[in-house]
Protein backbone atom coordinates (compact mmCIF):
# COMPACT_ATOMS: atom_id res chain seq x y z
CA UNK A 1 0.00 0.00 0.00
CA UNK A 2 2.66 2.28 0.71
CA UNK A 3 4.38 1.70 -2.23
CA UNK A 4 1.36 2.06 -4.48
CA UNK A 5 1.19 5.59 -2.61
CA UNK A 6 4.52 6.42 -2.98
CA UNK A 7 3.92 5.67 -7.06
CA UNK A 8 1.12 7.93 -7.60
CA UNK A 9 3.12 10.35 -5.26
CA UNK A 10 5.71 10.24 -8.05
CA UNK A 11 3.55 10.40 -11.18
CA UNK A 12 2.20 13.82 -9.94
CA UNK A 13 5.56 15.35 -9.20
CA UNK A 14 6.06 14.14 -12.61
CA UNK A 15 3.35 15.69 -13.95
CA UNK A 16 3.45 18.66 -12.23
CA UNK A 17 7.26 19.19 -13.07
CA UNK A 18 6.36 18.71 -16.97
CA UNK A 19 3.50 21.67 -16.21
CA UNK A 20 6.00 23.94 -14.71
CA UNK A 21 8.46 23.31 -17.50
CA UNK A 22 5.97 23.66 -20.33
CA UNK A 23 6.03 27.45 -21.37
CA UNK A 24 2.70 29.20 -21.13
CA UNK A 25 1.50 30.60 -24.62
CA UNK A 26 -0.80 33.84 -24.88
CA UNK A 27 -4.17 32.87 -26.10
CA UNK A 28 -4.88 33.53 -29.12
CA UNK A 29 -7.22 36.72 -30.04
CA UNK A 30 -9.55 36.61 -32.59
CA UNK A 31 -10.41 39.43 -34.19
CA UNK A 32 -13.98 39.84 -34.64
CA UNK A 33 -14.98 41.01 -38.21
CA UNK A 34 -15.40 44.65 -39.80
CA UNK A 35 -18.60 46.26 -39.46
CA UNK A 36 -20.27 46.87 -42.84
CA UNK A 37 -20.75 50.58 -43.38
CA UNK A 38 -24.31 51.81 -43.62
CA UNK A 39 -25.14 53.12 -46.85
CA UNK A 40 -25.84 56.84 -46.44
CA UNK A 41 -29.08 58.15 -48.49
CA UNK A 42 -27.93 60.68 -51.14
CA UNK A 43 -28.74 64.68 -50.58
CA UNK A 44 -31.78 65.69 -52.76
CA UNK A 45 -30.48 67.94 -55.05
CA UNK A 46 -31.71 71.87 -55.06
CA UNK A 47 -34.22 72.62 -56.85
CA UNK A 48 -33.81 74.39 -60.11
CA UNK A 49 -35.07 77.54 -59.84
CA UNK A 50 -38.25 78.82 -61.04
CA UNK A 51 -39.19 82.02 -63.42
CA UNK A 52 -42.68 83.28 -64.64
CA UNK A 53 -42.69 82.97 -68.42
CA UNK A 54 -46.24 84.16 -70.74
CA UNK A 55 -46.94 81.39 -73.31
CA UNK A 56 -49.71 81.32 -75.99
CA UNK A 57 -52.42 79.26 -74.14
CA UNK A 58 -53.52 77.73 -78.14
CA UNK A 59 -52.00 78.14 -81.27
CA UNK A 60 -51.99 82.08 -82.33
CA UNK A 61 -51.95 83.59 -85.52
CA UNK A 62 -50.43 86.62 -87.16
CA UNK A 63 -52.28 89.52 -87.10
CA UNK A 64 -54.44 88.40 -83.69
CA UNK A 65 -54.56 90.83 -81.22
CA UNK A 66 -53.64 89.24 -77.97
CA UNK A 67 -56.66 87.99 -75.00
CA UNK A 68 -56.47 87.31 -71.48
CA UNK A 69 -57.80 83.67 -72.57
CA UNK A 70 -55.51 83.38 -75.17
CA UNK A 71 -51.96 84.05 -72.73
CA UNK A 72 -51.13 81.76 -69.43
CA UNK A 73 -48.11 81.92 -67.36
CA UNK A 74 -45.80 78.85 -66.49
CA UNK A 75 -42.73 78.37 -64.44
CA UNK A 76 -39.95 78.14 -66.38
CA UNK A 77 -35.89 77.03 -65.16
CA UNK A 78 -34.66 80.14 -67.71
CA UNK A 79 -35.98 83.36 -68.77
CA UNK A 80 -35.96 83.99 -72.59
CA UNK A 81 -34.58 86.87 -73.94
CA UNK A 82 -37.12 89.84 -74.49
CA UNK A 83 -39.75 87.33 -72.76
CA UNK A 84 -42.58 89.12 -70.95
CA UNK A 85 -43.70 87.85 -66.99
CA UNK A 86 -47.07 89.22 -66.70
CA UNK A 87 -49.98 88.45 -69.12
CA UNK A 88 -51.68 91.91 -68.28
CA UNK A 89 -48.56 93.44 -70.15
CA UNK A 90 -49.34 91.68 -73.79
CA UNK A 91 -53.22 92.49 -73.68
CA UNK A 92 -54.10 94.21 -77.00
CA UNK A 93 -50.88 93.84 -78.57
CA UNK A 94 -50.71 92.06 -82.51
CA UNK A 95 -48.65 89.50 -83.26
CA UNK A 96 -46.34 89.82 -86.28
CA UNK A 97 -46.07 85.80 -87.01
CA UNK A 98 -47.73 83.10 -85.64
CA UNK A 99 -47.04 81.44 -82.42
CA UNK A 100 -47.81 77.71 -81.25
CA UNK A 101 -49.30 76.33 -78.04
CA UNK A 102 -46.83 76.52 -75.50
CA UNK A 103 -44.34 79.02 -76.74
CA UNK A 104 -43.26 82.08 -74.80
CA UNK A 105 -44.37 85.61 -76.47
CA UNK A 106 -41.04 87.67 -77.09
CA UNK A 107 -41.25 90.98 -77.91
CA UNK A 108 -39.81 90.84 -81.57
CA UNK A 109 -42.99 88.76 -82.47
CA UNK A 110 -45.29 91.39 -81.72
CA UNK A 111 -46.43 94.57 -84.61
CA UNK A 112 -45.72 97.75 -82.46
CA UNK A 113 -46.52 99.44 -85.59
CA UNK A 114 -45.29 102.78 -86.83
CA UNK A 115 -47.51 105.34 -84.67
CA UNK A 116 -45.54 103.83 -81.56
CA UNK A 117 -42.83 105.85 -83.01
CA UNK A 118 -44.71 109.68 -83.82
CA UNK A 119 -44.19 112.25 -81.05
CA UNK A 120 -47.36 114.29 -80.18
CA UNK A 121 -48.25 116.75 -82.98
CA UNK A 122 -46.35 114.70 -85.88
CA UNK A 123 -47.97 112.46 -88.55
CA UNK A 124 -46.63 109.78 -90.53
CA UNK A 125 -46.59 110.57 -94.20
CA UNK A 126 -45.95 108.37 -97.27
CA UNK A 127 -44.16 110.21 -100.01
CA UNK A 128 -43.33 108.87 -103.61
CA UNK A 129 -39.65 107.77 -103.84
CA UNK A 130 -37.01 106.97 -106.85
CA UNK A 131 -34.05 105.75 -106.89
CA UNK A 132 -32.49 109.25 -107.45
CA UNK A 133 -34.95 110.71 -104.76
CA UNK A 134 -33.97 108.34 -102.37
CA UNK A 135 -30.36 108.08 -102.96
CA UNK A 136 -30.20 104.69 -104.94
CA UNK A 137 -31.28 102.58 -101.51
CA UNK A 138 -28.50 104.23 -99.84
CA UNK A 139 -31.58 105.28 -96.75
CA UNK A 140 -32.73 103.02 -94.11
CA UNK A 141 -35.82 103.12 -92.03
CA UNK A 142 -34.19 105.24 -88.59
CA UNK A 143 -32.23 107.23 -90.66
CA UNK A 144 -32.76 111.08 -90.56
CA UNK A 145 -33.00 113.20 -93.37
CA UNK A 146 -33.76 116.43 -95.18
CA UNK A 147 -36.35 116.76 -97.35
CA UNK A 148 -35.56 118.99 -100.15
CA UNK A 149 -38.18 119.79 -102.92
CA UNK A 150 -38.21 121.18 -106.87
CA UNK A 151 -41.19 122.78 -108.41
CA UNK A 152 -41.34 124.07 -112.00
CA UNK A 153 -42.30 127.12 -113.51
CA UNK A 154 -45.42 127.73 -113.74
CA UNK A 155 -47.28 131.27 -115.19
CA UNK A 156 -49.16 131.44 -112.62
CA UNK A 157 -47.89 131.00 -108.98
CA UNK A 158 -44.57 129.64 -109.29
CA UNK A 159 -42.26 132.64 -111.14
CA UNK A 160 -39.02 130.28 -112.08
CA UNK A 161 -38.20 126.78 -111.95
CA UNK A 162 -36.84 126.83 -107.91
CA UNK A 163 -35.38 123.94 -105.49
CA UNK A 164 -35.10 124.52 -101.81
CA UNK A 165 -35.33 122.98 -98.36
CA UNK A 166 -38.80 122.00 -97.30
CA UNK A 167 -37.98 120.19 -93.94
CA UNK A 168 -35.14 119.53 -92.13
CA UNK A 169 -34.34 116.71 -90.00
CA UNK A 170 -36.92 114.11 -90.66
CA UNK A 171 -37.19 110.86 -89.43
CA UNK A 172 -37.71 107.93 -91.51
CA UNK A 173 -40.17 105.72 -90.57
CA UNK A 174 -40.63 103.12 -93.22
CA UNK A 175 -38.85 102.27 -96.63
CA UNK A 176 -40.40 100.09 -98.85
CA UNK A 177 -41.34 97.13 -96.60
CA UNK A 178 -38.90 98.08 -94.22
CA UNK A 179 -40.17 99.49 -91.09
CA UNK A 180 -38.06 100.58 -87.58
CA UNK A 181 -39.90 97.86 -86.24
CA UNK A 182 -37.18 95.63 -87.89
CA UNK A 183 -37.65 92.48 -89.65
CA UNK A 184 -39.78 89.09 -88.40
CA UNK A 185 -37.49 87.04 -86.15
CA UNK A 186 -36.09 83.92 -87.92
CA UNK A 187 -36.41 85.63 -91.56
CA UNK A 188 -34.05 85.97 -94.15
CA UNK A 189 -33.58 89.36 -94.90
CA UNK A 190 -31.28 89.60 -97.70
CA UNK A 191 -34.00 89.01 -100.37
CA UNK A 192 -35.40 92.12 -99.53
CA UNK A 193 -32.12 93.94 -99.72
CA UNK A 194 -32.63 94.30 -103.96
CA UNK A 195 -36.04 95.69 -103.19
CA UNK A 196 -35.11 98.03 -101.10
CA UNK A 197 -32.77 99.29 -104.01
CA UNK A 198 -35.83 100.05 -106.05
CA UNK A 199 -38.80 100.78 -103.71
CA UNK A 200 -40.97 103.46 -104.60
CA UNK A 201 -42.36 105.32 -101.08
CA UNK A 202 -41.32 106.05 -97.94
CA UNK A 203 -42.97 107.31 -94.36
CA UNK A 204 -41.54 110.19 -92.44
CA UNK A 205 -42.42 111.47 -89.14
CA UNK A 206 -43.78 114.91 -90.24
CA UNK A 207 -44.89 117.97 -87.73
CA UNK A 208 -48.49 118.59 -88.22
CA UNK A 209 -48.27 122.24 -89.57
CA UNK A 210 -45.83 121.23 -92.00
CA UNK A 211 -48.11 118.24 -93.86
CA UNK A 212 -49.96 120.69 -95.98
CA UNK A 213 -46.89 122.13 -97.55
CA UNK A 214 -45.62 118.57 -97.87
CA UNK A 215 -48.67 117.70 -100.11
CA UNK A 216 -48.37 120.41 -101.74
CA UNK A 217 -45.07 119.70 -103.00
CA UNK A 218 -45.52 116.65 -103.95
CA UNK A 219 -48.56 117.00 -106.14
CA UNK A 220 -46.72 120.12 -108.22
CA UNK A 221 -42.83 119.36 -107.57
CA UNK A 222 -40.87 116.64 -106.52
CA UNK A 223 -39.68 115.79 -103.29
CA UNK A 224 -35.51 115.02 -102.92
CA UNK A 225 -34.61 113.05 -99.41
CA UNK A 226 -31.02 114.16 -98.46
CA UNK A 227 -29.67 111.47 -95.72
CA UNK A 228 -27.91 113.65 -92.25
CA UNK A 229 -25.86 112.48 -89.22
CA UNK A 230 -28.41 112.12 -86.45
CA UNK A 231 -26.02 114.23 -84.28
CA UNK A 232 -26.84 117.28 -86.75
CA UNK A 233 -28.42 119.58 -84.67
CA UNK A 234 -28.30 122.66 -87.59
CA UNK A 235 -32.03 123.92 -88.29
CA UNK A 236 -33.33 127.05 -90.99
CA UNK A 237 -33.89 129.80 -88.41
CA UNK A 238 -37.47 130.73 -89.45
CA UNK A 239 -37.92 134.16 -88.12
CA UNK A 240 -35.34 135.08 -90.70
CA UNK A 241 -37.85 134.62 -93.53
CA UNK A 242 -41.61 135.72 -94.45
CA UNK A 243 -44.14 133.53 -93.31
CA UNK A 244 -46.60 132.20 -95.98
CA UNK A 245 -50.23 133.63 -95.59
CA UNK A 246 -52.92 130.92 -94.74
CA UNK A 247 -55.68 129.88 -96.60
CA UNK A 248 -58.02 130.82 -94.21
CA UNK A 249 -57.74 134.14 -92.34
CA UNK A 250 -58.14 134.56 -88.61
CA UNK A 251 -61.40 135.56 -87.48
CA UNK A 252 -60.73 139.59 -86.43
CA UNK A 253 -61.94 138.97 -83.49
CA UNK A 254 -59.93 137.25 -81.93
CA UNK A 255 -58.46 138.22 -78.47
CA UNK A 256 -54.78 138.02 -77.66
CA UNK A 257 -54.82 134.47 -76.00
CA UNK A 258 -56.42 133.10 -78.94
CA UNK A 259 -54.30 135.07 -81.75
CA UNK A 260 -51.60 133.10 -79.37
CA UNK A 261 -53.38 129.65 -80.44
CA UNK A 262 -53.19 130.04 -84.02
CA UNK A 263 -49.85 129.01 -83.44
CA UNK A 264 -50.77 125.58 -82.35
CA UNK A 265 -49.27 123.08 -84.49
CA UNK A 266 -53.36 121.89 -85.28
CA UNK A 267 -54.99 125.16 -86.15
CA UNK A 268 -51.77 125.93 -88.48
CA UNK A 269 -52.63 122.96 -90.35
CA UNK A 270 -56.56 123.61 -90.44
CA UNK A 271 -55.25 127.12 -91.62
CA UNK A 272 -53.47 125.43 -94.71
CA UNK A 273 -51.18 126.73 -97.08
CA UNK A 274 -51.11 127.80 -100.99
CA UNK A 275 -48.56 126.79 -103.58
CA UNK A 276 -47.87 130.55 -103.93
CA UNK A 277 -46.84 130.77 -100.60
CA UNK A 278 -44.95 127.78 -101.08
CA UNK A 279 -43.16 129.41 -103.59
CA UNK A 280 -42.68 132.15 -102.08
CA UNK A 281 -45.16 134.14 -104.83
CA UNK A 282 -47.17 135.40 -102.43
CA UNK A 283 -48.42 138.69 -103.82
CA UNK A 284 -48.48 140.68 -100.72
CA UNK A 285 -49.41 144.16 -100.03
CA UNK A 286 -47.14 146.27 -97.50
CA UNK A 287 -48.99 149.01 -96.73
CA UNK A 288 -51.23 149.48 -93.64
CA UNK A 289 -54.70 148.39 -95.36
CA UNK A 290 -55.75 147.66 -99.18
CA UNK A 291 -59.27 146.04 -99.15
CA UNK A 292 -59.84 143.82 -102.38
CA UNK A 293 -63.11 142.86 -103.44
CA UNK A 294 -63.82 139.19 -102.98
CA UNK A 295 -67.13 139.26 -103.52
CA UNK A 296 -70.13 141.13 -104.63
CA UNK A 297 -73.96 141.57 -103.41
CA UNK A 298 -75.35 140.55 -99.77
CA UNK A 299 -72.66 139.43 -97.04
CA UNK A 300 -69.78 140.99 -99.25
CA UNK A 301 -66.13 140.34 -97.54
CA UNK A 302 -63.23 142.38 -98.30
CA UNK A 303 -59.86 141.24 -97.60
CA UNK A 304 -56.95 143.30 -95.57
CA UNK A 305 -53.20 142.29 -95.90
CA UNK A 306 -51.26 143.58 -93.07
CA UNK A 307 -47.57 142.42 -93.27
CA UNK A 308 -47.95 138.81 -93.27
CA UNK A 309 -51.23 138.47 -91.71
CA UNK A 310 -54.30 138.43 -94.23
CA UNK A 311 -58.46 139.01 -92.25
CA UNK A 312 -61.17 138.62 -94.32
CA UNK A 313 -63.81 141.42 -93.08
CA UNK A 314 -67.24 141.95 -94.13
CA UNK A 315 -69.07 144.73 -95.35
Amino acid sequence: MAVLLLGVAVALGVVAYRLASTPVTAPQVVAPPPETPVAQAPAPPPAPPAYDVVVAKRDLAAGEALQPDMLTVRQWSAVPEQAFSRADELVGQVLRMPVAKGDAILQPWLARGLATYLSPDFRALAVPIDDVAGIAGAIQPGNVVDVFFTLNKDRDQVDDTQARLLLPSVQVLAWGDQSVDGPIPGTDDSPRRNERNSTSSAVLAVPLEEVGQMLLAMRNGKLHLVLRSPEDTGRPDLELFPKPSPVLAADNRLDDEKKEALQAPANQAYAGVRLSGLAGTDRRVDHAESPTSRSSGPGRRVQVIRGGQVQSIPY
